[in-house]
């Protein structure tokens, strides 16, 4: 499972949107999307302040893969040919 994979988990389980996760944490609503969709992974201090918003413990990401999948989304209309 990857780091988003289980941010999105914790996240839906509290019933919570991406917006209100950015609003208890600091964070842009557009940061926690890129983390969830993996493109992206927060630092150890911002994983902290996320487990602190969420109540959960630091441990619940052991064995998550924490780096980018590099998926490379195309984002916007497509192209006229």
């Amino acid at each position: 499972m990857t780091f988003g994979d289980k941010l999105r988990e914790l996240r839906t389980e509290k019933g919570w949107a991406q917006k209100r996760l950015a609003e208890e944490t600091g964070f842009a609503q557009a940061a926690i999307a890129r983390w969830e969709l993996g493109d992206t992974v927060p630092a150890l201090d911002s994983v902290e302040t996320i487990c602190k918003a969420l109540g959960v413990k630091l441990r619940v990401f052991e064995g998550c893969e924490f780096k980018p999948t590099g998926d490379k989304r195309v984002r916007g209309r497509p192209k006229k040919e």
